[in-house]
């Protein structure tokens, strides 16, 4: 779709950004209240409804129990990355602040690939 997608608005617990996609305002404050059970969730899920309609939140609550599930169950087992992705992600990890997360523990050597030459985000996962 060629969106230019501001990866640092996911990160941003206080951000109102829209991260560079439709309706991402209101995604990523339904997304944030949701992981972080604040008290303004029904407001945000209202909000969401209201720019994408019920099947849209559908679909944003699904997708942030998706990701909460999948987080836990790679901390809760330890699971690491894999060496080439370590390395291809080692910028967008520093950069974003992700190695400052407690699962970024699992793997030992985060953090040294750091000075590789960086892959572009979007690679990552194309």
């Amino acid at each position: 779709m060629g969106f230019d997608v501001d990866l640092a608005a996911a990160v941003d617990p206080m951000g109102t950004s829209d991260a560079g996609i439709p309706e991402g305002a209101a995604l990523l404050a339904f997304a944030t209240s949701a992981q972080s059970e604040t008290r303004d969730l029904g407001s945000t899920r209202e909000a969401l409804q209201d720019a994408l309609g019920q099947y849209g939140v559908v679909e944003a609550a699904a997708t942030v129990a998706a990701f909460n599930g999948l987080v836990r169950v790679a901390d809760g087992t330890g699971i690491q990355l894999d060496a080439g992705l370590e390395i291809a992600s080692a910028v967008a990890r520093r950069d974003l602040g992700l190695d400052d997360f407690a699962g970024a523990a699992n793997t030992p050597n985060r953090g040294e690939a750091a000075t590789e030459t960086p892959v572009p985000v979007e690679e990552l996962f194309g």
